[in-house]
Parts: C-alpha cells; structure tokens; sequence
C-alpha cells in the first residue's frame, strides 16, 4: 500500500470525537448502577428491564429543551458534566438524557451506542455519497438485544418505546461505540 492508496474518511474522526459520550459521560457510576438494579429488579426479560428504565427515564427525568417554564438563561445556568448529573437533578437536556437511558442500560449489562443520524427532511444522507458529518446529529441510542440493535429516543416527550423521531426514521445512521 502506498500513501496514493490510503482514502481519508471522515468517520474514524468522528467516532473518536464522539465515543467519550459513552465511555466518559455515560460511564455507570455507582449511584446510576444503584439505580439500574432499583429499576430492574425482578425483571423477567432484558427487554422488560430496558422497558422499565425507559419509561423511568421519559417520565421521571424532565427535558429543559421541551420545558417552556425555564427561560433561555435559566437553561444557560445548567450545567450537566456527566449523565448522574440528569439523574441527581431529575431533569437535563436531550443529549445527557439520551446518556441517562445508556448509562443505565450499561449498568444492566447491555451493550449501548449511540445513534447520529440525518434529518430525511431536508436530506438523504449517505456515507460514501456526502462524506460529511455535519449532516449528523445524536438522534438516540442503540441497544443490543440478544443479535439485533434496538433503537430508541428517550429524550422526546410521548415519543414510543422502541422508535425514532419520524424524520430520524428509515435513513442511514452511524452507531457510535466505545470501541470504534
């Protein structure tokens, strides 16, 4: 291989820039796997455990980014430097709520990632076609069940276990791991 041959792609970067999420800000801590046992105990099922934590975290952990109560410099003063912080608060924005569900779903021995997938309404995003990762955005996260992923958005009000927005739906997504 020469270097003529070597393909810069965007997305290696990417995943570097955005797998901390997981392994630094969604790292389970002690009060989060306290929390993950709390909620799962007697639980049949992964996917009744899963259910359990996501319905815990949809209703019981308040989204400022949908709360019209809290002004825009009241949301400013907020600050979240790990997912604990969504719990201990009771409240965060999208992005550490969307950590809170991965949190706990590690913290119960799932495999978690992240989902930064395009808005199919203002385009169709493809890897190979538009290599750019502004068209990304975090739009949930992923949960290995038994073989298969299982993608969810916590972070939306009223939004259904085991879906997407609809504009995040049917289009191509990158799954973000710790490991790459």
């Amino acid at each position: 291989d020469s270097l003529s041959d070597i393909v810069y792609s965007p997305w290696g970067d990417f995943n570097r820039k955005y797998a901390p999420w997981l392994y630094v800000y969604a790292k389970p801590t002690t009060l989060i796997k306290a929390k993950a046992a709390e909620l799962t105990a007697n639980a049949a099922t992964d996917d009744a455990k899963l259910r359990r934590i996501y319905d815990f975290v949809q209703k019981k952990i308040r989204n400022v980014d949908y709360d019209d109560a809290l002004s825009d410099d009241d949301r400013e003063k907020l600050t979240f430097d790990h997912a604990e912080d969504a719990l201990k608060a009771g409240m965060g924005n999208s992005i550490y709520i969307e950590l809170l569900f991965a949190s706990l779903a590690k913290a119960s021995g799932m495999e978690a990632n992240l989902v930064f997938a395009s808005d199919r309404s203002q385009n169709f995003f493809h890897p190979d076609k538009y290599p750019f990762p502004s068209f990304l955005r975090l739009s949930g996260v992923a949960i290995k069940m038994d073989t298969e992923w299982r993608y969810f958005n916590v972070s939306r009000p009223y939004m259904p276990y085991g879906f997407l927005p609809w504009n995040r739906e049917g289009v191509n997504a990158m799954l973000i791991g710790e490991d790459g």
